[in-house]
């Protein structure tokens, strides 16, 4: 690691041990992901509710997008459309 804070990753539970000597994605995860460094002290819950709402509109979009591509606006169509 670069950082002197930035912990090594050493799963506790044998499943974990085993998990990551077969296939390393829980290392890879975590590397990528967190890797131990230190939270900022303003950082909260509240912050989840920021991604979540993203993450939602994403989802709002694509979803847009792909019905907009298939729906069909006549009415003898339209339900098989949807379905």
């Amino acid at each position: 690691m670069s950082f002197p804070w930035a912990n090594e990753y050493k799963p506790n539970h044998p499943l974990m041990q085993w998990l990551d000597e077969k296939l390393p994605l829980p290392r890879f995860v975590y590397n990528a992901v967190g890797a131990g460094y230190p939270v900022p002290r303003n950082l909260n819950y509240f912050w989840n509710f920021g991604v979540l709402s993203g993450v939602a509109l994403m989802i709002q979009i694509v979803t847009g997008i792909v019905l907009g591509m298939h729906y069909a606006a006549n009415e003898l169509v339209a339900f098989g459309t949807t379905e």
